[in-house]
């Protein structure tokens, strides 16, 4: 169960599910460290690292991005923005389940109702389309939530363990769309949140291709980066771009928030904010 953190809405729910401003995404415990996924409100990256403080079961636990947890208790968590916001929230762990697998799929839809949907016709995922459907492995006793980065485009939820992802802005009355025109082609940002109902959470974020070639971008834990399978590297910009992207070697790696190979989910996540790598190589893997 997760207390004050998520507007979780139910499954289905043809509502567009924004990350909107700063806020708590995700909380749990995994591999014996507490971890949260804290969302800026300013876009892919915070520009000050957020004070995160953490308390078991009423007493404090540490503070930061790495502090050791037990996997059952209540877990809080208190979070502060460089202008001083608070956010509280609080879950009561267990342990968490395993990420599924998944895939992504072209899907050509015109209706946006539920069986309409279910109905479309899905496709390997090579040239430029304008929705993608994210179908996940499914497992037993394990729920998911999905939420969208940047108010970019429509997210629709299909089934339990599958969504589509739209290069569309749709206005909604009453569950019909009244109204809906088309956005920029790029890569839309999805965070996927599973949950077993007893405390068990983790979390991935997955890129969605819209309008855009899939060749030539190689896979970060979900992420969806121009390069070539390896290592790659790259300078951290001002709004926490990828800048000079090339292949690279570990001991080119800069940023002393989190070691190599680095994950791009920090710099989202609030652990490295700009204030700590901006003008840094980092270094991570794509496959």
């Amino acid at each position: 169960m997760l207390f004050l953190l998520l507007a979780c809405q139910e499954p289905f729910d043809v509502r567009r599910k924004d990350l909107g401003p700063f806020r708590i995404a995700a909380m749990g415990v995994q591999d014996g460290v507490a971890r949260a996924v804290v969302w800026s409100g300013e876009g892919m990256f915070h520009s000050h690292t957020p004070a995160l403080r953490w308390t078991l079961d009423g007493e404090p636990l540490g503070e930061g991005f790495e502090v050791g947890a037990s996997s059952s208790g209540l877990l809080g968590l208190e979070v502060e923005n460089a202008e001083g916001e608070l956010l509280f929230g609080e879950v009561l762990v267990g342990p968490p389940p395993a990420l599924p697998g998944f895939e992504r799929l072209a899907v050509d839809i015109d209706e946006l109702d539920l069986e309409a949907r279910r109905q479309a016709e899905e496709s390997e995922l090579s040239g430029p389309t304008q929705a993608v459907r994210v179908r996940l492995d499914p497992i037993e006793g394990v729920e998911a939530r999905w939420m969208s980065a940047l108010g970019e485009g429509t997210l629709l939820e299909l089934e339990p363990f599958a969504a589509d992802v739209l290069a569309e802005e749709v206005v909604f009355d009453d569950g019909v769309a009244v109204d809906r025109w088309p956005t920029e082609a790029g890569i839309y940002h999805q965070l996927v949140l599973v949950m077993d109902g007893e405390g068990g959470n983790n979390w991935t974020w997955i890129d969605v291709p819209l309008g855009v070639e899939r060749a030539g971008l190689v896979e970060h834990h979900g992420r969806l980066i121009t390069g070539e399978p390896g290592l790659m590297g790259a300078t951290v910009g001002p709004e926490g771009e990828l800048l000079e992207l090339s292949p690279a070697e570990l001991d080119e790696h800069e940023a002393t928030c989190g070691p190599a190979p680095f994950e791009l989910a920090w710099l989202v996540e609030g652990r490295c904010g700009l204030d700590l790598v901006q003008g840094q190589r980092v270094v991570f893997e794509t496959w």
